[in-house]
């Protein structure tokens, strides 16, 4: 029996409570998700998303006879330390992926500057996302004890390169890159943001971090990614 599971497991079943607690040293006031610059709060994702897999392989194993192979493929990062989980860039495309980051980080604090939203609405969002490294996954499928690691290696692409472009060329595509990138972050965080604060501040939201992309010229660049790719076997 083969199964395959492609489907976003680096999103987290929720972001961790010690992170959204204004009283917890793991706060993450003021910043959107993980950065270096707050290990702690790096940490308590790292235990989340630690639980979330357990979770997944348990009902997994439950769904699997003995011999099984499960294939998992998700985002991913190779550092040892949860705090870089742009570890696997060279500078132009880890400056996309913080420039983005920098990008929503201002328009929380745009609103709340604009009286739209009270400090703590900013403060306690966070997105419930974690890239795990290849060791990370290896000590939650052996701390299982349902399923044996057959083949585990981190692969990195290119998703869009325009640095070779002619100008013209190049600068059409890095709107493309923009739009793109706009859109997915959108379509993946949109409801959170809403739910989060309501329709009405999403609304307001998405438009000024629309605006802000269109004028970013570090975004649309370059940009890698790296995969964790997997095949366990039920034991």
């Amino acid at each position: 029996m083969l199964l395959c599971s492609r489907s976003s497991r680096e999103l987290l079943q929720k972001v961790p409570e010690a992170v959204q607690n204004k009283y917890s040293p793991a706060w993450n006031p003021g910043r959107t998700w993980i950065s270096p610059s707050n290990k702690l709060a790096a940490e308590e994702y790292s235990k989340q998303a630690k639980e979330d897999l357990s979770t997944f392989l348990e009902y997994r194993a439950q769904e699997m006879a003995s011999g099984s192979v499960l294939f998992v493929l998700m985002t991913g990062r190779d550092s040892a330390g949860p705090e870089q989980q742009f570890s696997f860039l060279d500078t132009d495309n880890e400056d996309f992926f913080y420039e983005w980051l920098a990008e929503i980080d201002s328009c929380w604090n745009d609103l709340i500057k604009e009286g739209v939203i009270e400090q703590e609405v900013g403060d306690s969002f966070n997105l419930p996302m974690y890239l795990r490294n290849v060791e990370e996954f290896k000590e939650a499928v052996r701390e299982s004890s349902k399923f044996s690691v057959h083949f585990v290696k981190l692969l990195k692409t290119t998703l869009f390169d325009i640095t070779e472009m002619e100008a013209g060329d190049a600068e059409a595509e890095k709107e493309k890159v923009k739009n793109r990138s706009f859109s997915t972050h959108r379509s993946l965080f949109g409801p959170l943001v809403e739910e989060h604060a309501g329709s009405s501040v999403a609304q307001l939201f998405f438009q000024q971090l629309k605006a802000r992309a269109d004028k970013n010229v570090k975004l649309g660049k370059a940009s890698s990614c790296a995969f964790l790719a997997a095949s366990i076997t039920r034991n």
